[in-house]
């Protein structure tokens, strides 16, 4: 999760790439500094680390606000592998009374 909240007094929220250790993840846009933006990933790895890395772009520097990782069973998204990543397109509310981003 990113949210840039102006927290360098600059007005200007960064742009950044992401990878998810040597590959591209996505690219964090976020066009205002008070709205919370979220990328999602599903992955697996064959250690017992991963490494997340924050690319300066030249457009502002990169910071995270959060950063979630949940162990899960292979079985769920047997897509993702050592060699393809699952990556959140969109997310569509499909009946709840609260939307949560």
């Amino acid at each position: 999760m990113f949210k840039y909240g102006n927290y360098d007094g600059k007005m200007a929220p960064p742009t950044f790439d992401i990878h998810v250790g040597v590959n591209y993840w996505s690219t964090v846009v976020m066009p205002d500094s008070e709205s919370a933006y979220f990328y999602e990933i599903i992955t697996t790895t064959s250690s017992d680390y991963l490494q997340v890395c924050l690319i300066n772009t030249d457009r502002g520097t990169p910071f995270i606000s959060a950063l979630e990782l949940r162990q899960m069973e292979t079985t769920l998204y047997k897509d993702a592998n050592a060699t393809q990543s699952l990556v959140r397109y969109r997310r569509y509310n499909m009946g709840a009374d609260d939307f949560v981003r």
